[in-house]
């Protein structure tokens, strides 16, 4: 499987001058862009900004101090870095050099394009930087445009507030020497990068600057800050401290490389997540003949996934392919448009369009299991990028030396079972063919798949035995007794009516009896069969029950002296253990069985001493057995095979021939 790239949606992320003039950020010879933090959808604004119309110069927001480090730094990338100011009476600030982060998005491209670059920021001091509050998910720009999602980030952060900002005042010194003169030329002389909380005072303070008619004077500015590091982002501190998934940044990354690198096209809408395309009704009135057949009106094309939204879905497919082969079991189909529709709805609760890495990992539980998040995990926080030799001193940072919310998530894989499980092997046979000769004419069961079995059919059994009781149970108005008693919920739902009910128990007639449970069904004529052993086993206890079924040949599979292993097609559990004979040699109804799942389900209406029979596999019954089961006096509860867990399928299908009663001691070390 390819790695993914970032495809976003085409000319919804560009921008142009009389776009920016709207939103009063087109000052002549200066452009002013508001950015908040990391996002994809923030740098590809950013550098199609910059290709879009070639400034003169780039300035971003940045201490200027460090503008000696960030230039290495960014050329370093991919590779990750990380910048520390040293503060006085203050934890020391790092800035992280990530590819998603706009303003060094903005650095690396002036660098690329040879354009003169200027850090205008201030020197982050001792108190705590203003909280941004609420903003606009970026993911809506993919959607909505670039200029629509400034309009929203501008809205969100509101005017600035009243009185002096001296961070706004210097910055808007800053630019105004940049800026000034003003050459009478088609391209910008300046594009800046600017927070959006002071962006109102920002254009007015620059728009006197600029008016003036002398260059304004220059600002006092503090002496380089000593002590400014440059480190390497250790692996695993990338897998939790940056602001986007390494995996969406490894994709942003690799859509940077140059168009000859081979792309891996975007997935089809995976049951359409958000906005389903509806197909315009047939015209009724233009066909001559009202009773003519409709022709079938093609659907609408369904556009692919692109943006965020794609690498989410390319996320949950590669964490799908990695989860079969730790568990060596599909995903059912359709899970992970669930899934990703659930975790859009988990983070619309919060405020986002898209969901985090939490989020999405919470979904990922709860729609599959433990082991499958944890491969997803495993994929979202892999940076293809890391060096074993960076060059620089190793950084290893965390969460909390940010002041970044922690939200902790535990995971218990089976995968990890097996691995562990796996440092022991089992011994091997001296050679070939010397564990099949154990076995002869007698063969066993293993107990503990035979607990399993019994255990499932108990509980099937009294889930049918009460279904049956719900079905006997109903509410009839208060005439002369109270019959089971009053039934108070269905008295208040007729309140108006002012009459009260009382529960009706009918007595049920037999309860559940013989399961039958098919995981496959196969013709009983087949020319190759895939379930080619037929056997009824009796029970060996009062305990047990009686066993039939069809499954793979275990002598074909052996794993240990005198075990070979198989697979259940069907199988029919009876109870009494010993009232069963062997069904497949014995009398049957040859002219209704047409398959081997209707030959137990015949063979569990034959032998079943109670009225009902409990029958669970993909696809109900035939009504022909149906009726079968009435001239019987019997009936069929038939279960879909999906209600089952994977896991208790999967637990169930497997299971083991022992050559006889002896090897049942040495048998735990082969079978696991």
């Amino acid at each position: 499987m390819s790695a993914p790239i970032y495809q976003p949606a085409p000319d919804r992320l560009a921008l142009d001058r009389a776009q920016l003039a709207q939103l009063g950020l087109d000052l002549g010879p200066v452009l002013l862009l508001p950015v908040a933090g990391a996002s994809l959808e923030a740098a590809t604004i950013v550098r199609r900004l910059i290709d879009a119309h070639r400034p003169a110069a780039i300035a971003v927001d940045l201490p200027r101090s460090a503008e000696p480090q960030l230039l290495r730094a960014v050329a370093r990338l991919p590779l990750l870095s990380v910048i520390t100011l040293p503060r006085p009476r203050a934890r020391p600030h790092h800035i992280i050099i990530e590819p998603t982060d706009p303003q060094i998005e903005a650095i690396r491209r002036a660098q690329e394009l040879q354009l003169p670059l200027h850090c205008v920021g201030a020197d982050p001091d001792d108190t705590a930087p203003p909280s941004p509050g609420p903003l606009p998910d970026p993911t809506a720009a993919d959607a909505a445009g670039a200029l629509h999602y400034l309009r929203a980030l501008l809205a969100a952060t509101g005017p600035s507030a009243q009185g002096p900002d001296p961070a706004a005042d210097h910055l808007a010194l800053e630019l105004a020497l940049l800026a000034y003169p003003a050459p009478h030329a088609p391209s910008p002389r300046l594009l800046a990068l600017c927070p959006p909380r002071a962006i109102a005072r920002l254009c007015a303070a620059l728009r006197g600057h600029l008016s003036a008619p002398s260059p304004p004077p220059t600002p006092l500015r503090p002496r380089p800050r000593p002590g400014i590091t440059l480190e390497h982002l250790s692996e695993a501190a990338s897998r939790s401290v940056l602001a986007e998934l390494p995996f969406f940044a490894a994709a942003y990354e690799r859509s940077r490389a140059p168009a000859t690198s081979n792309p891996t096209p975007n997935p089809p809408n995976l049951l359409h997540l958000f906005s389903p395309p509806i197909p315009d009704p047939p015209d009724l009135t233009s066909s001559p003949d009202a009773h003519a057949p409709i022709p079938p009106q093609p659907l609408a094309p369904v556009p692919p996934l692109t943006g965020r939204i794609a690498l989410l879905s390319a996320l949950c497919r590669a964490a799908q392919h990695t989860y079969r082969r730790a568990v060596d079991q599909p995903l059912r189909p359709g899970v992970i448009a669930q899934l990703l529709r659930y975790a859009c709805r988990y983070a619309l609760t919060e405020g986002r369009l898209a969901p985090d890495l939490y989020q999405l990992l919470i979904a990922a539980r709860g729609f599959v299991d433990d082991t499958y998040a944890s491969e997803l995990w495993e994929h979202a926080t892999t940076y293809p990028w890391q060096s074993a030799a960076p060059g620089l001193p190793v950084l290893d940072l965390a969460l909390a030396d940010l002041g970044a919310r922690v939200r902790h998530l535990r995971f218990r894989p089976r995968r990890l079972e097996r691995r562990l499980r796996a440092l022991a092997p089992p011994p091997r046979q001296s050679r070939p063919g010397e564990w099949a000769e154990r076995f002869g004419d007698g063969i066993c069961s293993y107990p503990p798949e035979d607990l399993v079995i019994e255990g499932t059919s108990e509980r099937l059994r009294g889930r049918a035995d009460r279904q049956l009781l719900d079905e006997r149970q109903s509410s009839v108005p208060f005439t002369a007794a109270l019959e089971r008693g009053l039934d108070l919920r269905e008295t208040l739902r007729r309140w108006h009516e002012g009459v009260l009910y009382v529960h009706v128990e009918r007595p049920v007639r037999g309860r559940a009896g013989d399961v039958v449970l098919i995981f496959e069904d196969e013709l009983l004529d087949v020319e190759d069969p895939k379930y080619p052993w037929h056997i009824t086993w009796q029970g060996e206890s009062a305990a047990e029950g009686d066993i039939a079924t069809y499954a793979t040949d275990p002598f074909e599979q052996i794993i240990g002296p005198g075990i070979g292993r198989a697979r259940y097609g069907g199988l029919l559990l009876h109870r009494p253990a010993g009232t069963m004979h062997d069904i497949w040699r014995g009398p049957d109804e040859p002219h209704l069985a047409r398959t081997k799942a209707e030959h137990l389900l015949l063979a569990a209406l034959r032998h079943s001493s109670e009225r009902a029979i409990i029958y669970i596999a993909p696809t109900p019954p035939r009504r022909q057995l149906r009726h079968h089961a009435q001239r019987m006096d019997k009936r069929i509860l038939y279960t879909p095979l999906g209600q089952l867990t994977p896991q208790l399928r999967r637990r169930l299908r497997v299971f083991h021939v022992l050559s006889d009663p002896a090897v049942r001691e040495i048998a735990p070390r082969y079978i696991r």
